[in-house]
């Protein structure tokens, strides 16, 4: 009655030396006499097999407290500074020193061994020690790794379901650069899948082949033990259920392993794990496939894949003989341990792989980044170059130090820039002696017109002074006047060239363009035309230009219109101004013959003309005067129904002082 652990003082703790608990009570059976009579009780723990491999399946989950995992902590007992039990991974010292201090309630942390250590002393004969390893910096880039996986994975979800820019696969893949990066985390990515598979079949392989030389050797070593000690029996029966028992519980603690006794015809005899049969886990029948390759075939032994509810385990059978080989039993061992070792091993497998990855992606990573900018950036800057090229200007030569496929880029691009360079010039040379020599052709064929008549005059003259003409006088009169005209003819062609070749300074100012065109149509309403000028600007036409030039741009324009309408058809010009949000835009439209399409494009190329006379400057030098004052100009043109002009001229932040008259 009442706690043997401390009340009932007849109930004592004992220790023996190989750690070993036991309880010893004294009882008073009779007493009065000459003689007191007591009852001494030894109470020793029931005999079970320590072998690893007992299956978790039988533990009672609601009252049993799960064993230490070793993996992660280890444990000794002292007795008396001795050590009589120990577990774990930790090596501790055969006798415990005296140099720890225990607080008021027996206990002591400390560090040594490269572990954490509670040392606890339950009384002045009795010690544990409970000890785990300490961290390490594998430790905390276990940690790192799995939080960059998770948080990588996260944010790649995140950003596919919601359509991130960076996450457009498709608008990354036209990125060389990006290419490259995919490229080496995705070879990392299979790297790492292939590696995990293959080192997991290769450990499974191995595992198993370890596992079948181990348990044949096991098989050997207990099949000759018990040889030793029930080799001269000449049958086993149940009745012999305990001494068999006791026998295979105490080989199953010396070849950590558990061992089962089926008889000939296949029942079971002993186990050294009965509550695997007692709980109705197993059959007490041997496995059919088993016992028909040992009794019916006559195998030596046999050796499958077994399971128990949801735990795999190895299993091998082998028949029991006597002193003279007659077979009395078969024997059977089945191998749990080896199962939890290869889980563990292959759980240390995947974390070792899953840090070391997690960590060699983030390297990958930084490194691809790095990588593709180094690999890409002389791509990118040969692109640069070449988008920059322009005919007439100096061109930069790139420099790569290295003698590999860019520098082999870089060499080529380098030659094909000096000789696109010596070609430009070569062009720019022959573009202006081409200029020169149809500008002189030009000149000389403008010229030429007025010097032939000039030289007949001369030598008409001449012949009337040799024959002493009587009206000498006024042939010379009128001769001179013929000279003067052509004269100044030749003049109005210099000036025409030398103010197309050098535009005089524009004189900048604002200028209102509804007078100037009211004054350019002034000036040819005497030409049989009708002029129509509209004007939907509903506000402000100026702009900022020289006013005598923008001037010049609508005379030419109205004098091409005129000069485009044939004498047979009524003419109309049509002139329109209208703003935008980019200025004034001028419309000059004539119902005249219109422009042929194999002449659009000369339009506005010096010395060209449609016209029978002139030199073709005027809407060279229209276009000109048009692009100084920050605008531009173009046409629209049907045959046989007319063309027009458009010309945009653009507001300028700032401005004269007052509008021009």
């Amino acid at each position: 009655s009442g706690n043997p652990f401390g009340v009932n003082k007849t109930l004592n703790f004992l220790y023996s030396g190989e750690g070993i608990s036991s309880y010893l009570a004294k009882i008073k059976v009779k007493a009065g006499g000459e003689f007191d009579y007591y009852l001494f009780i030894e109470l020793f723990p029931k005999l079970f097999s320590k072998a690893k491999g007992y299956p978790e399946l039988l533990l009672d989950k609601k009252n049993v407290i799960s064993q230490i995992n070793t993996n992660q902590y280890s444990y000794a007992k002292y007795r008396n500074g001795k050590l009589v039990d120990n577990l774990g991974k930790f090596n501790y010292s055969v006798e415990l020193g005296n140099q720890y201090k225990f607080d008021g309630d027996g206990f002591c942390t400390t560090t040594f061994g490269k572990a954490y250590h509670v040392i606890y002393q339950s009384d002045k004969f009795t010690t544990i020690i409970l000890s785990s390893p300490q961290k390490t910096m594998f430790n905390y880039i276990t940690t790192f790794s799995y939080f960059f996986i998770i948080s990588s994975l996260l944010i790649l979800l995140v950003g596919y379901f919601l359509k991130i820019s960076p996450f457009n696969w498709q608008l990354a893949m036209t990125d060389f650069s990006t290419k490259i990066q995919i490229f080496i985390i995705v070879s990392i990515f299979l790297s790492f899948i292939l590696f995990g598979w293959a080192t997991t079949y290769y450990i499974k392989k191995q595992n198993a082949e370890k596992n079948n030389a181990l348990l044949a050797e096991k098989v050997q070593s207990v099949l000759i033990e018990l040889e030793d000690k029930l080799g001269d029996r000449n049958k086993l029966e149940p009745k012999m259920y305990d001494e068999l028992t006791y026998y295979l519980i105490k080989f199953s603690n010396v070849f950590y392993t558990d061992i089962n006794l089926y008889s000939k015809e296949g029942r079971l005899l002993a186990s050294s794990r009965p509550e695997v049969f007692d709980r109705g886990m197993t059959g007490t029948q041997m496995d059919a496939e088993a016992f028909n390759a040992i009794h019916s075939l006559k195998k030596t032994h046999f050796t499958q894949n077994e399971r128990i509810g949801s735990l795999n385990y190895l299993s091998t059978y082998v028949p029991f003989r006597n002193d003279r080989n007659e077979i009395l039993a078969y024997m059977n061992l089945p191998y749990f341990a080896k199962q939890d070792e290869l889980d563990n091993e292959l759980s240390s497998f995947y974390t070792a792989l899953v840090n070391v990855y997690g960590l060699l992606f983030l390297i990958t990573a930084i490194i691809a980044v790095f990588f593709a900018n180094y690999i890409s950036e002389p791509v990118r800057l040969i692109k640069d170059k070449i988008s920059a090229l322009q005919l007439g200007k100096s061109y930069d030569l790139l420099e790569w130090q290295s003698n590999d496929e860019i520098g082999a880029l870089v060499i080529e691009y380098n030659k094909k820039v000096m000789e696109l360079e010596k070609s430009a010039q070569l062009l720019v040379q022959s573009e202006r002696e081409s200029a020169w020599r149809e500008m002189a052709k030009q000149v000389a064929h403008e010229i030429k017109n007025p010097l032939t008549p000039m030289k007949l005059s001369i030598q008409q003259l001449q012949r009337l002074a040799n024959d002493n003409t009587e009206d000498l006088a006024e042939r010379i009169d009128r001769t001179s006047k013929t000279l003067i005209e052509q004269i100044d003819t030749l003049t109005k062609i210099a000036n025409e060239f030398s103010n197309f070749a050098k535009m005089p300074k524009a004189n900048e100012q604002v200028v209102d363009l509804i007078p100037l065109l009211e004054t350019a149509i002034d000036l040819y309403k005497e030409e049989g035309v009708a002029f129509q000028l509209r004007d939907n600007s509903r506000g402000d036409t100026t702009i900022v230009a020289d006013k005598d030039q923008v001037s010049r741009v609508f005379t030419n324009l109205i004098k091409n219109a005129i000069q485009a309408i044939p004498e047979d058809r009524d003419g109309k010009i049509e002139i329109t101004v209208g703003v935008n949000d980019s200025g004034v835009l001028l419309q000059v439209q004539d119902n005249g013959m219109g422009i042929p399409d194999d002449k659009k494009d000369k339009i506005f190329v010096p010395n060209f003309t449609t016209k029978s006379t002139g030199m073709g400057l005027g809407l060279a030098m229209v276009k000109n005067i048009v692009e100084q004052a920050n605008g531009k100009i173009w046409f629209e043109t049907k045959e046989q129904e007319g063309t027009t002009f458009f010309i945009q001229f653009e507001r300028r932040a700032g401005s004269a002082p007052e509008i021009s008259d």
